[in-house]
């Protein structure tokens, strides 16, 4: 394991093995994950959430529309729910029918909108939607938990903790689609128009918001059901959070997405550097720092998997927080966080556990956060530089590409995978090159292999003393985009491509799922398998009255059931 001096001190050219792909698959939420900074936003700016207008039958199907008016806009939030046969019921993007259906759209919204939007929302992919809508999504119900809370509140009784830590919501969504997609609005519109101006802000609302809905229609049932049934109280909505279940479809936007992936991962980075070199830490921070570590080792405790890898890792994590928060316990000569964090990799932990602590000292310091939580709404299109000579690109390279050198594409385990988009629902899979079919709809994920590619052919270019880029493209038109992805990493010094080889037998896609669904601010990380997870959103979050009081802490960090 790499030590303080080589994890956390930037070399020439600004960059740290935080972009090696083993760190990434353990990373932790933080106050730099885009669903925190909604929730700020939201508390900031007061948005209000206005109290829904619902058509739902007994058994809780039907219309549900809630609107939030921020100080730019008025959104509405339409959930359409229905009766879905048990052998419907499935997560998978082939799914045709989903318990209920979601969309977030621009302005209030009529009983007309909601008719032609009802009619396109429950086909979802293939629906078309106008330019009104910023997002879609769809969700089943996590059966169990569903039919317990209702029993419970039947009953008279709050649903019980145990199955929350075991289970811990009653939606799990699948897909959450915008950006333009089907015909709905594009980024730019949301940058320029709404308060949802940075990335995936509008989708995080949205899978908010079906939490939200889901309080309301437990309720709706068990009143129904019985008319002195209880109603969920604040506890109990704190405590349930939304599920996600995400496959392969994700892994690629990582690598595919480089610019605002390599930004919000730098952010993250920067902000630890400069936490790291303040002197002093209050006493206040300190006490602080110590109850976040009481915290994570119950979270942990409270974090529920059936995968045996995952279970040692998390298990591992809490002993080595429990043991770390001892030692710190009796410690009184530390004075400053760098000093913590020698004392952290002395002890020599696991990759999630420094993750964890990483993102608890990002939580002590909001201010140092939120000024590198810029620059985030990256134009993607990266410009050719024809005039630049090879040997500058070849210098990029060295600079930025070292860690392809550890990859020899001439090996079948460096050369195993390629990534390809399955015909019917254009979903991402893998596949074996001596073994499966559909080689020619790969994808371009392998950026560790065309690398490793161009390097040879510029080596072989200057030999025969050809100078620039236009040059080397003329003869060798196929590396225009691995160039221009090479050239603009050049510009920044602060971010880089992801240290991974994407092909390789070794691969493993739910590190790429992990990073991020850290990045969108997920806990309870649940593999089912190495190329699809399950996971949690909003689990502990402040529900939606409670947002103007809510205030930066390690509580929202480290979620507890109680």
């Amino acid at each position: 394991m790499s030590t303080i001096s080589l994890e956390m001190k930037k070399n020439t050219k600004g960059q740290t093995s935080n972009f090696n792909i083993k760190r990434l698959g353990n990373l932790f939420p933080s106050n730099l994950s885009f669903n925190r900074k909604l929730l700020e936003k939201a508390s900031k700016e007061r948005w209000e959430f206005k109290e829904a207008k619902a058509c739902l039958s007994a058994d809780g199907f039907g219309r549900y529309v809630v609107e939030v008016i921020t100080p730019t806009e008025t959104l509405s939030f339409i959930a359409f729910s229905q009766y879905l046969a048990p052998e419907n019921r499935t997560d998978r993007v082939i799914a045709v029918a989903w318990d209920v259906v979601f969309a977030l759209c621009y302005g209030k919204v009529t009983e007309e909108f909601c008719d032609e939007l009802q009619s396109n929302l429950t086909k979802q992919e293939s629906g078309r939607y106008s330019s009104r809508v910023l997002c879609i999504s769809r969700a089943n119900k996590s059966v169990r938990m569903f039919e317990k809370v209702i029993d419970a509140l039947i009953k008279g009784e709050q649903p019980c903790k145990g199955d929350i830590i075991k289970i811990g919501y009653l939606y799990r969504t699948t897909a959450v689609y915008g950006n333009g997609k089907f015909g709905m609005a594009d980024f730019k519109f949301l940058i320029k128009n709404t308060s949802l101006n940075f990335p995936f802000a509008a989708q995080m609302l949205t899978v908010y918001l079906v939490r939200e809905f889901s309080y309301y229609q437990v309720n709706h049932i068990a009143k129904n059901k019985n008319k002195i049934a209880v109603t969920l109280s604040d506890n109990s909505k704190q405590n349930l959070g939304i599920g996600n279940s995400t496959g392969l479809g994700m892994a690629p936007f990582l690598i595919k997405h480089s610019k605002p992936v390599g930004h919000w991962i730098a952010a993250r980075e920067n902000s630890l550097l400069e936490i790291l070199q303040r002197e002093n830490i209050s006493e206040s921070k300190w006490e602080e720092f110590i109850t976040g570590l009481k915290l994570a080792i119950i979270f942990f405790e409270q974090t529920y998997t059936d995968n045996e890898l995952q279970k040692n890792t998390n298990t591992k994590t809490k002993k080595e927080l429990h043991s770390f928060y001892k030692r710190l316990k009796v410690t009184t000569s530390i004075s400053d966080w760098k000093s913590i964090f020698e004392k952290l990799y002395s002890l020599k932990i696991n990759l999630q556990t420094q993750e964890v602590i990483i993102s608890l000292l990002l939580e002590l310091h909001p201010e140092i956060c939120d000024s590198f939580f810029v620059n985030l709404n990256q134009d993607e299109d990266f410009q050719l530089i024809p005039q630049m000579s090879l040997k500058h690109l070849s210098i990029i390279i060295k600079s930025h590409y070292s860690w392809v050198d550890q990859y020899d594409f001439d090996k079948p385990s460096d050369d195993y995978y390629f990534w390809y988009y399955s015909e019917n629902k254009e979903e991402p899979r893998l596949g074996i090159k001596t073994e499966d079919a559909g080689i020619e709809n790969q994808m371009p994920i392998g950026i560790a292999k065309e690398i490793s590619y161009c390097i040879k052919l510029l080596e072989r270019s200057i030999d025969n003393e050809i100078e620039n880029v236009a040059e080397f493209l003329g003869v060798h038109p196929r590396m225009r985009s691995i160039v221009k992805r090479i050239q603009y990493m050049g510009q920044d010094e602060n971010i880089s491509d992801i240290h991974m080889n994407a092909l390789g037998e070794d691969v493993l896609p739910t590190d790429l799922l992990r990073c991020k669904l850290a990045l969108l601010g997920a806990t309870k990380f649940d593999p089912k398998s190495d190329r699809w997870v399950k996971v949690t959103f909003f689990q502990g979050a402040p529900l939606s009255k409670d947002l103007p009081k809510m205030k930066h802490g390690v509580e929202h960090l480290f979620p507890i059931i109680k």
